[in-house]
């Protein structure tokens, strides 16, 4: 060892040496075999290095924190964790359109979607109504209806549409089908469907859909009423068979039509029947009105046969699908029916074809 030593020391030894040859002899050993005795480590102990202090302070700041955090929950003196704040979701709205003498509000009332969400109604007229939709911002809608002699002014975001009125009338200024479009344009959900809703704005439409199920299903179980079509008056150049109804193609609610009959002719239908869905009711004249539903008239339940299920299911099927479906039908004195119309959850129409 001493030759090493005297070796090392020499410094033309040392410069002989290859670049970064045994550079590692010449750092400070910081290994434990260290030249000084145990002895005289115990007498001149090394001061700590500030990484070592700086360790020792966190370490005993960290068990301090502990300690303290551990008398804190011992004594009680630990703050209960908050309370999670409720999450409060805004009510849906639902849009009816439909005159005012049906409060729909009252039907909704306390009733909620799954249980948790409030609903919210909205009700007005079409003539009440103006919108505008947008591809990624839905519908937004604004209502100016009167209540209570003071007119009220409201826009809002339906979340659900309920229709029932007619969105289209041979009356003047009663085309809302633009309205319905809107609806549809904004992605509402509605009963019944939007598109439906669209199609059943034409009566020979909706009447084209009965004669695809009657030549389906055939006279017997579909007993459709004989019509005639005709674009405008200049082509009714064929002369129909008498007592005949005339009316109008759009018309509804016993609005545009004439009975045409000949001289000592009585009307064969006295009386009407209705379906919807799994209710049937007959209407039976007592004014002497040649329509059940002008005048007096008495209204009784009958049973749902299998009959009339059938019509009702074979009509629902129409344009996608029906939620609310109707079917009309006269009853003559031979003791036959004829279907005369099919229609959605506003059915009010009598129409009579012989």
């Amino acid at each position: 060892m001493n030759f090493l030593r005297r070796r090392l020391s020499d410094s033309s030894f040392v410069a002989n040496l290859p670049n970064g040859y045994m550079m590692d002899l010449q750092r400070p050993s910081s290994c434990t075999s260290s030249p000084v005795s145990p002895a005289m480590e115990r007498r001149h102990p090394q001061p700590l290095s500030a990484s070592s202090s700086s360790s020792g302070s966190s370490l005993f700041s960290s068990l301090s924190s502990a300690m303290k955090q551990t008398t804190q929950g011992a004594s009680g003196m630990m703050e209960p964790p908050a309370p999670p704040t409720p999450i409060i979701q805004k009510p849906k709205i639902l849009l009816v359109v439909d005159d005012a003498h049906t409060d729909w509000a009252k039907y909704f009332y306390g009733k909620k979607v799954n249980g948790e969400i409030e609903i919210r109604v909205e009700q007005a007229e079409f003539s009440e109504l103006n919108l505008a939709s947008y591809v990624t911002g839905g519908c937004m809608v604004d209502m100016q209806v009167m209540r209570n002699g003071a007119k009220v002014v409201r826009s809002f975001k339906p979340d659900f549409v309920l229709v029932r009125q007619h969105a289209y009338s041979m009356t003047l200024a009663e085309d809302y089908r633009s309205l319905v479009i809107g609806l549809q344009y904004g992605g509402l959900p509605s009963v019944n469907s939007l598109y439906s809703i669209y199609n059943f704005c034409s009566k020979p439409w909706v009447f084209s859909q009965l004669i695809k199920i009657f030549n389906s299903l055939g006279p017997e179980k579909f007993p459709l009423v004989e019509q005639t079509f005709f674009p405008n008056h200049k082509q009714m150049l064929t002369t129909p068979t008498f007592p005949v109804v005339v009316k109008m193609g759009h018309a509804h609610a016993g609005m545009g039509k004439t009975l045409a009959l000949p001289h000592c002719t009585v009307h064969d239908f006295e009386q009407d029947i209705s379906f919807n869905l799994s209710v049937a009711s007959l209407r039976t004249s007592i004014s002497g009105n040649w329509k059940a539903n002008t005048g007096s008239a008495m209204l009784e339940q009958v049973a749902m046969t299998e009959k009339y299920k059938l019509w009702v299911d074979s009509c629902s099927e129409m344009f996608g699908g029906l939620d609310i479906c109707a079917v009309k039908a006269v009853h003559s004195k031979d003791g036959r029916d004829y279907i005369i119309e099919s229609g959605g959850p506003r059915l009010r129409i009598m129409v009579l074809n012989a």
